[in-house]
Order: structure tokens, then sequence, then C-alpha cells
């Protein structure tokens, strides 16, 4: 039946963005996990206006079907991709994180999963960005969960710089 493996989807799909929502995994974390939640609305969206359909008896199986057919694709996409990061979760933060969604992106041989990806890529990427950029022309690394590819040595300071070039 179509809609067992949907609701299989939309669970795996929530479960994953309760888990990676929390602030451990980093700022690149929740903000993918904040793209996902847009898809995903948008099916909470078709759910309520099928509940709507079924109320004024207006709804029939073929109806059903056809309304969750778009949904079972893009449900399926997101479900791959949040099981392939689940499976990477121990060290794939950050900018490790955009890049699995870019290599998930470039095994995509359909063009809606390449776009969804895409979308993925762009809404995960904001934070990384913003913090390169304010290393690049600031100077200031504002890292709480350590997930930028530079990290700040506070043991070392200006002086040392007198002594070792490298510090």
């Amino acid at each position: 039946m179509l809609l067992l493996p949907i609701c299989e989807s939309a669970m795996r799909i929530r479960k994953f963005v309760r888990t990676f929502s929390e602030f451990e995994y980093g700022l690149v974390s929740h903000a993918l996990c904040a793209s996902i939640k847009k898809i995903i609305r948008e099916f909470d969206i078709l759910v309520a206006q099928i509940e709507y359909l079924y109320m004024e008896e207006k709804l029939s199986l073929q109806t059903m079907v056809y309304l969750l057919q778009p949904s079972k694709a893009t449900l399926r996409i997101l479900e791959k991709t949040c099981l392939r990061l689940v499976e990477k979760s121990v060290d794939c933060t950050g900018g490790m994180m955009i890049d699995e969604l870019h290599q998930i992106m470039l095994e995509q041989g359909d063009k809606k999963a390449r776009e969804i990806h895409w979308q993925l890529i762009k809404d995960a990427s904001k934070p990384f960005m913003t913090m390169l950029s304010d290393w690049i022309y600031r100077g200031t690394l504002d890292d709480l969960c350590h997930e930028f590819l530079v990290h700040e040595d506070l043991s070392v300071t200006k002086e040392a710089l007198q002594e070792d070039f490298n510090a």
C-alpha cells in the first residue's frame, strides 16, 4: 500500500530533525533541520487538505493516492539523505556535513532529487559561510559548537609570534 511507506518515511525524517536539532550537533545541522522542516511543512499542509476532503466525504482512495504520489518521492529522497547522515553522525558536523550533502547530491540521477539536495546545501551552508566571512573579514571566530575548519587556541599570545613564527 502507498500510505504506510509514506508514513514511515515521514516518521524517520521527523526523528532525524528532532535529534539533529539539539545543541551539540551545531549550527549547520540546525540550518539543515530547518530546511527539512520547510519541506515537511508542505507535506503537513497536504495531509490537512486530505483530512478536510475526508471530513467533507469527498475523498476516495484514488484521490488520496493521486494527491500523495508527488510527496512519496520527496519524502523518500529526504529519508535516504537523513539515514545517510545518521550513519556519518559521529564526525559529520559543520563543513563535513555540507560536504556529505554535496556528495549525496552528486550521486543523484533524478532532477527533483538534485534540486531538493541543492536547496538543503544552500540552507545548511548559511551559518558556515557566516563563520567563514567573519573569520576572513573581521578576524573573529564565533564557533560555539567547534564545527568550523579553524579552531582558536587561547594559549597562544601575540608575544609568542616573536619567538615562534608558526604560533
